[in-house]
């Protein structure tokens, strides 16, 4: 007959199919448990302590669990982690599970939460949530994850040959049922009272982390991607810098490389509060951009004898007033320098090789140019 413990721990109530066994390969002293059984309707066992005191009173040396919940004997914390990291860790719960071949089960998990949501959140209280904890960080450099997981390929650090494996760090499923819904599916918040010293919202590290020379064994194929097909309104978006106001710029967008003297150097993106986008860069000289595709502007309105959008060429005069050049093709397609400074001259080399320009005058516009000879003529 299949028994059933249960184990009632600040009134959280874990139900257990099979055996359970409590283990700890560091004695404690006030080791506290309590089980009731065989069987769920046999009636509650009272705890012998509330809250459960485990007597953690100095420091932690050794590999150790104050509760211990096994899916078979000899299926351990140190069996599976140690191979891996080296199992130096104590948990005050712990469950260890390990799933074998013919299990029908759609999800086997060591620790599984359920909520039935009936209440209507206020914003503040009132809301649901499958895990929540709070970690503290007290003493200078401590260390504090809120979560941390490893997910590893294999049941030790060897390199092997097993095919098919999917390794996945985390997977949200959203569901909205209703077109009211709204989903977020990661949302990175704080309750900051000062500005910190560095804060990075999110980091793609290296996947080789562990080696002695990061980078050279693997690498992520992307670091961010939007599927085919997912996203309605933007794959990425960069607000302002401010969350109001008149004239507001963007965030900036950076990206890195290295300069031949190996110094680290970035360009930057930004649009201005004026709806300008900016290119800057952090090395000397001009930000140099390589199209290697063509390369169009775009037609300023629509249908028939509509100009291009302009190319504008900027430039302070020996005021120091901002100018521009711009250039354009017209509503006749013409050929269009304009802009705010002073009438433009065009400063050539000295060969300019111009083919299929008219060589005669003759049935030709008032101002067309000519070349007779190698030299160019105005109609």
């Amino acid at each position: 007959m299949k028994k059933w413990f249960c184990y009632i721990l600040y009134a959280v109530v874990i139900s257990l199919g099979g055996r359970a066994y409590a283990q700890t390969t560091d004695p404690l002293p006030g080791y506290i448990w309590t089980y009731f059984g065989p069987t769920l309707g046999a009636g509650w066992a009272s705890l012998s302590s509330n809250p459960i005191i485990l007597d953690f009173t100095g420091p932690i040396v050794h590999p150790c669990s104050g509760f211990s919940v096994q899916s078979a004997p000899g299926v351990t914390q140190q069996s599976i982690a140690a191979p891996i990291d080296g199992g130096n860790d104590c948990d005050i719960i712990q469950s260890t599970l390990r799933l074998l071949p013919g299990s029908t089960v759609k999800n086997a998990e060591a620790f599984g939460g359920y909520v039935s949501n009936r209440a209507s959140s206020t914003g503040i209280d009132q809301n649901a949530a499958v895990n929540f904890g709070m970690i503290t960080c007290e003493v200078n450099n401590c260390a504090s994850w809120g979560a941390n997981w490893i997910v590893t390929g294999g049941a030790s650090n060897v390199i092997d040959t097993q095919t098919g494996r999917k390794l996945i760090g985390i997977e949200l499923d959203m569901s909205a049922h209703s077109s009211s819904d709204i989903i977020q599916g990661i949302g990175l918040l704080g309750s900051s009272l000062v500005q910190p010293a560095g804060a990075t919202g999110f980091t793609v590290g290296q996947l080789d982390a562990q080696q002695p020379v990061t980078g050279a064994v693997a690498k992520w194929t992307t670091g961010f991607s939007c599927q085919d097909g997912a996203i309605r309104d933007a794959c990425l978006v960069v607000g302002a810098t401010a969350p109001s106001g008149t004239s507001v710029g963007g965030q900036t967008v950076l990206y890195g490389w290295r300069d031949s003297s190996g110094i680290a150097q970035n360009v930057t993106s930004q649009v201005s509060g004026g709806g300008t986008m900016a290119w800057r860069s952090s090395a000397s000289g001009p930000v140099e951009m390589a199209f290697e595709m063509d390369v169009a502007v775009a037609v300023n309105g629509v249908g028939a004898n509509s100009p291009s959008y302009h190319l504008y060429l900027l430039y302070s005069d020996a005021a120091n007033i901002a100018k521009n050049y711009s250039i354009a093709v017209d509503s006749s397609g013409r050929l269009a320098v304009g802009g705010n400074g002073t009438s433009p001259t065009v400063v050539l080399p000295s060969q300019v090789l111009i083919s299929g320009m008219p060589t005669s005058c003759s049935g030709q516009a008032a101002g067309t140019l000519i070349n007779t000879t190698g030299t160019v003529h105005i109609c």
